[in-house]
């Protein structure tokens, strides 16, 4: 949870527990105290991630460690954690890829690298010529 709390700025995980407890309590529809899988899909889609149905059901199957068909709210904070830690993550590396110049850096030798593959086969039909 260090590592978390660092990434997301140091946010103290009371506050952050607070409010993921209230986004599952958003999408409990029924009071239960947990989610299923339609509800939990539903919470995901909102959250405007990006996710692809497929990966959407990927998580809920992750989530749900008991397998009973349904996430429990300790299951959804494990989950949530782990999305925002990667998401936390993913930001800071292209922060600090766009602070270095390194994307213009990877372009370029992922270019490079192109140039001389499509070198390569004629490299090879010479070769096999001579």
């Amino acid at each position: 949870l260090a590592q978390l709390a660092e990434v997301l700025g140091g946010v103290d995980k009371e506050a952050l527990d607070a409010k993921l407890q209230a986004i599952f309590n958003e999408y409990d529809a029924s009071r239960s105290g947990k989610l299923g899988k339609a509800d939990f899909a539903k919470c995901l889609r909102n959250a405007d991630l990006g996710l692809t149905n497929p990966q959407v059901n990927a998580l809920f199957s992750s989530a749900d460690t008991d397998k009973d068909g349904n996430v429990s709210i300790e299951e959804f904070l494990a989950i949530a954690y782990e999305v925002l830690l990667t998401l936390g993550r993913e930001k800071a590396l292209q922060e600090e890829m766009s602070k270095s110049g390194a994307a213009e850096q990877l372009v370029a030798s992922v270019g490079g690298a192109a140039q001389l593959l499509a070198a390569l086969p004629s490299s090879k039909q010479a070769q096999a010529g001579a």
